[in-house]
């Protein structure tokens, strides 16, 4: 949508993928027990997970290690998600030694053989970092061969900070999704409104329901990655007249009046117009 706000052209795109059904997982949780993640973190992992388990879309299975400069292996058979026992799990975060740094390699490393083994069995393989959003700087590409092997690498950040750059960039770029959930996941602890944290846990399930998703501005193009079932994308721009949205199909309508003289009211406010 393009329109006048003040003494300027303004734009407002937005595109909506509707809800859709998730589609069973292979499934590994693997739980960061670093240092870092001493204090309230630590208290939240086990609760999380078990909410987790529960959003699992029917008929997934999972595995789970715990990693820090080195991983350990907590389930290496793959059980349904409902039956997957918390007590090896809670041991293991509760009395970790596997060094001082957070190396995601050394959780693939791990994990690596676990996908291969089942590459042909179920579609969507996911793997979900569990922790406090941190990672230790590498020269290397950590998240190569998670990309070559087709794993979705997502976060499950719950500290009350965002994710690291190279974590979150890293994760992004196999396609996975970060999910920054400290605060629902301390009242989750609480025991206040688990709902709010199950809400956010079901993204890291949602399906792709675009690869590539773009915005193109003249000669630059925004893109904000996949674009998932229940999802939204909104770009506002000052000074922009055209843009065409790329990699995805949809069906366009233009703003009611009234929604449109909102429009260029709201713009023009966050630019200072």
């Amino acid at each position: 949508w393009s329109f006048r706000c003040a003494s300027r052209h303004c734009l407002r795109a937005r595109v909506v993928a509707a809800p859709r059904p998730a589609k069973p997982v292979d499934l590994v949780i693997a739980v960061d027990v670093s240092p870092s993640t001493l204090g309230p973190v630590r208290g939240r992992i086990i609760p999380t997970v078990a909410l987790l388990l529960s959003v699992a879309p029917p008929g997934s299975r999972v595995r789970s290690l715990v990693f820090a400069s080195r991983a350990q292996t907590i389930l290496a058979e793959p059980l349904p998600v409902d039956d997957l026992p918390l007590e090896p799990l809670a041991e293991a975060v509760r009395l970790p030694d596997l060094g001082s740094a957070t190396r995601f390699e050394s959780a693939w490393q791990r994990a690596a053989s676990w996908f291969e083994r089942n590459r042909k069995q179920t579609p969507r393989r996911l793997m979900v970092v569990v922790g406090d959003g941190g990672l230790t700087a590498s020269r290397d590409d950590v998240f190569a061969g998670a990309r070559r092997a087709g794993v979705e690498v997502s976060v499950l950040n719950l500290a009350d900070r965002q994710t690291v750059s190279g974590l979150r960039e890293g994760a992004a770029s196999t396609g996975g999704v970060i999910v920054d959930a400290g605060q629902e996941a301390a009242r989750a602890e609480r025991g206040r409104n688990p709902e709010g944290l199950q809400d956010r846990l079901a993204e890291l399930f949602a399906p792709v329901a675009q690869k590539q998703l773009g915005l193109k501005t003249g000669k630059r193009i925004l893109e904000p990655g996949p674009l998932r079932a229940g999802e939204q994308r909104v770009w506002e721009a000052v000074g922009l007249k055209a843009a065409r949205l790329t990699g995805v199909r949809a069906r366009r309508s233009p703003p009611p009046t009234r929604l449109a003289a909102g429009l260029a009211e709201h713009t023009a406010v966050a630019a200072g117009l």
